[in-house]
């Protein structure tokens, strides 16, 4: 499910790299940490074309009102989303 115009705030993005315990294998993704006007924390994982385009002065942001679109996904019994794409209100 695709949502667009969601209004959250950035907490901050944070880069994810290593080796799998399990498979072994390297990763290397963002996450963005946000909060909704709820004040539901969400951590949801960067699409590739949004990390490819972050600079180091948009990975420095801290607590910035966005607009987003996000795809969430079912995963197990809970939800995952992917940001697609934001831009600052």
């Amino acid at each position: 499910m695709k949502v667009e115009n969601l209004e959250l705030t950035l907490l901050k993005i944070v880069n994810k790299n290593g080796i799998g315990k399990k498979s072994g294998n390297p990763y290397n993704f963002d996450v963005a940490s946000v909060v909704d006007e709820d004040a539901n924390v969400f951590d949801l994982n960067l699409s590739d074309s949004v990390s490819a385009a972050l600079t180091d002065e948009v990975r420095s942001l801290r607590n910035v009102a966005i607009e987003a679109t996000v795809e969430f996904k079912p995963k197990d019994y809970a939800l995952s989303g992917t940001l697609l794409e934001f831009r600052p209100v």
